[in-house]
C-alpha cells in the first residue's frame, strides 16, 4: 500500500514540477467563444435622493475566432465574429435594448498578436459609433482587458510574471497592467492545463458630447484563467473588477454623485470545429 502511494504522489508531483511553455499556437482551427459581462453600477444618494440608484447590466456574447493568418516572427492575426447577442439592463427601454443588441451585433473586430499574447493592434475599434452615456458595451475594449500576455520563458507551479499593454480608447491611449502566477498544472479531458491567477489594474478615461467619465483610482481586476497548453490558446478566464468612478453631466453642466463600480467578466471555450 505504501508503494502504490508513493508512486501516486509522484505521478501527481511530477505534473505540478513540470516548466512549461505559455505560448499561443500558430495552427488554430476554429473556435466558439462565449463572453458574458455583467456591470452593477451604485450611485451613492445625493443631498435631494432618499436612496442610492444603481444599474444592472448583462451582456452575453456568442462568437466565431478564425486565425486569419501567420507571421514568421511567430505572431498571427484573429477575427472575432460575433454570432448572437444576449443584452439586458434595468435603465434602458425596450427600444433601447433591442437597438442595443443591434449595436453588438455589428462589432465584429481583427486583431494581431504575438505568440505570447502581446496584442499589436485591434480593428477596427476607432470606427466603432459609441453609445451617448456610460458606455460599458464595446465587445473589443472587454476583450482586451481580459486578453493574457504570456512569458517568453518556461515556467512552473509558483512562477509568476508582470506585463502590461496599451490601446488607442477614442484619442487617448489606455494602458492595462497584468500580473499572473501559476497555481496549477494539470490534466483534464485529455487536455493539459495551465490554471493562473491573475492580476488586472488600468484607469478609465471616457468623453463623448453628453458626459466625461473618469476613474478616482485604478480599477482593480483579480481572478483565474485556465490555458490549453496542448493547443495553445485560452480555455477559460473569470475576472471580477471593483474601483469607483467619478462621472460629469455635459449636458446640464452637473456632477454626478460618486459610482462604485463592480464588473465580472467571463470568457469560455465551447467547442472545437474544422
Amino acid at each position: 500500500m505504501k508503494f502504490l502511494v508513493c508512486i501516486l504522489f509522484l505521478v501527481l508531483t511530477a505534473c505540478n514540477s513540470d516548466k512549461v511553455e505559455l505560448a499561443f499556437g500558430t495552427v488554430l482551427n476554429n473556435q466558439e467563444y462565449v463572453l458574458e459581462a455583467n456591470l452593477d453600477v451604485l450611485a451613492l444618494a445625493g443631498e435631494d435622493s432618499l436612496e442610492p440608484e444603481s444599474m444592472q447590466t448583462k451582456l452575453k456574447v456568442f462568437s466565431t475566432l478564425t486565425q486569419l493568418e501567420v507571421y514568421d516572427d511567430g505572431s498571427a492575426r484573429y477575427e472575432m465574429q460575433v454570432d448572437s447577442v444576449d443584452y439586458s439592463s434595468n435603465k434602458r427601454s425596450v427600444e433601447e435594448l433591442a437597438y442595443m443588441e443591434k449595436y453588438l451585433q455589428t462589432q465584429n473586430f481583427q486583431y494581431k498578436i504575438a505568440s505570447n499574447g502581446t496584442m499589436d493592434t485591434i480593428f477596427p475599434m476607432e470606427n466603432f459609433v459609441a453609445v451617448d452615456g456610460i458606455n460599458e458595451l464595446e465587445i473589443p475594449r472587454l476583450f482586451a482587458k481580459i486578453q493574457p500576455v504570456l512569458p517568453d520563458h518556461k515556467v512552473g507551479v509558483g512562477d509568476s510574471w508582470e506585463r502590461h499593454h496599451s490601446f488607442n480608447n477614442k484619442g487617448s491611449l489606455t494602458t492595462v497592467y497584468k500580473t499572473f502566477r501559476v497555481e496549477d498544472i494539470f490534466y483534464h479531458d485529455g487536455l493539459k492545463l495551465a490554471k493562473l491567477n491573475l492580476g488586472v489594474r488600468y484607469k478609465q478615461l471616457e468623453e463623448d458630447a453628453s458626459i466625461k467619465l473618469e476613474s478616482t483610482d485604478f480599477l482593480v481586476g483579480k481572478g483565474t484563467m485556465l490555458f490549453d497548453l496542448v493547443n495553445g490558446q485560452v480555455y477559460s478566464i473569470h475576472l471580477e473588477f471593483t474601483g469607483n468612478l467619478n462621472v460629469a453631466d455635459k449636458l446640464n453642466n452637473a456632477q454626478v454623485p460618486e459610482l462604485k463600480m463592480h464588473q465580472v467578466l467571463k470568457l469560455e471555450r465551447r467547442g472545437d470545429h474544422g
